[in-house]
């Protein structure tokens, strides 16, 4: 849970929005854009090439952080990986999906999981709506080797 405390105090995955972020009509080019795979889970998915990846694991939690350090395009985009269930998603309402061929649930544009095995999956784009399109680019990205 050490991982899960981290995330939440750090405002890094959100337990409490519930309003769909603003649609917004952006261009994302992906051609320069690099794959990142995690090396326990298998996860595969690509971002750009100028955003900092990085990874903590406490026991059977992981948390990845995506960071753009691109002047006035800030964004952070975080993947919680857990055992023990999806992170943030008590009492908000859910749409059943799929992603990268797996069920999935999207809580809005911004927010979605993933269970594969006996993994859960949390992708989050947080509160800052200019990640979002990134964040949807991302998404469909996501592949397990």
């Amino acid at each position: 849970m050490a991982i899960a405390a981290a995330a939440l105090a750090n405002n890094r995955v959100r337990n409490v929005f519930t309003g769909a972020p603003a649609k917004q009509k952006v261009s994302i080019d992906t051609k320069n854009w690099v794959s990142y795979t995690d090396p326990t889970t298998k996860l595969v998915f690509r971002h750009p090439s100028e955003w900092e990846v990085s990874s903590k694991t406490s026991g059977s939690e992981q948390l990845i952080s995506l960071v753009s350090n691109e002047g006035d395009a800030t964004g952070k985009i975080s993947i919680y990986i857990s055992t023990g269930g999806y992170l943030g998603f008590e009492g908000l309402p859910q749409t059943s999906t799929t992603l990268a061929g797996f069920e999935a649930v999207k809580i809005n544009d911004a927010l979605m999981g993933l269970k594969k095995q006996n993994y859960y999956y949390t992708f989050d784009a947080g509160l800052d709506p200019k990640a979002v399109p990134t964040f949807q680019e991302l998404i469909k990205t996501v592949r397990f080797e």
